[in-house]
């Protein structure tokens, strides 16, 4: 008798909470953490929507604008 088993697990969708809105003095650098298990992040920003900013989970930024993340894990 021969036996064997596999363990199967599914990722589950990323989770983003990103801050509030806000309203900074010209200058003053804000940090963006979209931190999400197994990620893959993109960031854009709305004057230039078609440019991916980032790769990364954390951004600085420090130009007025609006920006978003989309975050995949290969799913």
């Amino acid at each position: 008798v021969v036996e064997d088993s596999v363990q199967v697990k599914f990722l589950t969708e990323p989770e983003v909470n990103l801050i509030d809105d806000q309203v900074l003095c010209p200058q003053t650098p804000l940090v963006l953490n979209a931190q999400s298990t197994n990620g893959n992040y993109k960031w854009y920003r709305l004057n230039k929507p078609n440019e991916v900013i980032s790769n990364q989970a954390v951004i600085n930024i420090n130009e007025p604008d609006t920006y978003w993340v989309v975050v995949d894990n290969d799913c």
